[in-house]
């Protein structure tokens, strides 16, 4: 229950988790150095010890054996220096922005096509999705979390 939003320079994230029951506030996003030395932004959509599980996997150099992860329980999405990618199977795709994940993914285009930043899209979504809120965090590889 989240969104992720890339517009080419900024990935921003909201900031709700919760338990079926109970919502808080938690970071969706981590900076992290991949095996060739490369600070990177990794985030994903599921349930975070899937994430995790899938982020220590592309971090460690996407090794075999890959982790199980069951279909639809978790996207990894990694922010390099060249732009967003997102791990299907065993390989990183390049996705050219805008885009975004998550369950408010749709209304987060729809505001990026509307000329909004990945700021202002999560703000969208934390407004109107019922799976989205308690903030927004913002990243980028040219300074840190620009909260």
């Amino acid at each position: 229950m989240t969104v992720i939003v890339w517009d080419g320079k900024t990935l921003a994230t909201d900031r709700m988790a919760n338990d079926g029951s109970q919502k808080w506030e938690s970071s969706k996003a981590w900076y992290s150095k991949n095996k060739d030395n490369e600070v990177c932004i990794v985030s994903g959509v599921g349930l975070l010890s899937y994430i995790k599980q899938l982020s220590d996997w592309y971090l460690k150099g996407m090794q075999e054996p890959v982790p199980t992860i069951p279909h639809g329980m978790a996207q990894l999405v990694v922010v390099k220096a060249d732009g967003l990618y997102e791990l299907h199977y065993n390989k990183l795709i390049k996705r050219n922005p805008p885009c975004a994940f998550g369950d408010a993914k749709d209304m987060a285009l729809g505001a990026l096509g509307m000329g909004a930043t990945s700021q202002q899209a999560v703000e969208v979504c934390n407004n109107n999705a019922l799976q989205c809120g308690k903030g927004v965090e913002l990243y980028t590889l040219q300074g840190g979390n620009d909260e």
